[in-house]
């Protein structure tokens, strides 16, 4: 599992940092699920006599693929999400991808327990090492198995678990590959996000408020062309009374009256 673990911590690194330099999410996402898919079918294949080298890079391939899928799809997410929604949205990735973990280690001691006890049983003389059905007894009698002084009943005991956790791997891998076949209806979004913060100005090139902003100026840049040609008319006739109000005919018309 060393090269599972360290491998997937890796390669989640350089997946954010290639995803970083290009810009782009959906090539990373198709080659992560076609690694993955690879990695598991070649893990199907893994045996109690298979050679270290087998036992080491299978698992490093999965490791390549699933490592990719750590934070790219995380970001994908956020990318497609209005700003107001990205705390919810994140939040909610975070508790599938909680419970999706939880359910696969589930199905995966579930299988373990159903199909090992069937393959155990077909060993003869299994009686003898006191196997118990029970999924605690089962893992229990891991640590037991160099103990077994029969080496011919020791390699059966050692190919029945090796070919029950192949069962999680003949399950895992149309899973992974059903995935893949989704993830080319992926949209690609951009990841570059221009905001507006409270009290800027705000501007054409902000993502979610741009089209509202240039909207509302073209709104008031025609409100000011209507009102402006009115307050000028109505100041040239109020000039225009008081000029006639005040010419030298108004005023002696006025005194001869009085």
């Amino acid at each position: 599992m060393l090269p599972f673990s360290l491998g997937t911590a890796l390669i989640s690194i350089v997946s954010g940092v290639v995803m970083s330099k290009i810009g782009k999410y959906r090539l990373i996402v198709w080659v992560s699920y076609v690694v993955m898919t690879l990695g598991m079918g070649l893990m199907i294949m893994l045996d109690y006599t298979s050679s270290d080298a087998e036992k080491e890079v299978f698992p490093l391939i999965a490791t390549l693929g699933i490592g990719c899928l750590f934070q790219v799809p995380l970001v994908a997410l956020q990318a497609a999400m209005p700003i107001k929604d990205m705390a919810t949205a994140s939040s909610g990735f975070m508790f599938l991808r909680t419970v999706g973990g939880a359910v696969g280690i589930a199905v995966g001691e579930a299988i373990i327990s159903t199909v090992l006890p069937t393959k155990l049983a077909s060993i003869p003389n299994i009686g003898s090492l006191g196997f118990s059905g029970s999924a605690a007894a089962l893992n229990d009698s891991v640590s037991k198995i160099h103990l077994i002084p029969d080496v011919t009943l020791r390699n059966a005991v050692l190919h029945a678990w090796s070919r029950s956790i192949a069962t999680i791997w003949i399950m895992s891998t149309p899973v992974s590959g059903v995935a893949l076949i989704l993830t080319f209806f992926l949209r690609e979004y951009s990841l570059t996000r221009k905001t507006v913060q409270s009290g800027d100005a705000k501007t054409a090139h902000d993502a979610e408020k741009g089209a509202a902003a240039t909207s509302d100026t073209r709104k008031d840049s025609e409100d000011v062309q209507i009102s402006t040609p009115d307050t000028g008319a109505a100041s040239l006739d109020y000039d225009a009374e008081i000029s006639r109000t005040n010419t030298p005919a108004t005023v002696a018309h006025e005194k001869s009256e009085a």
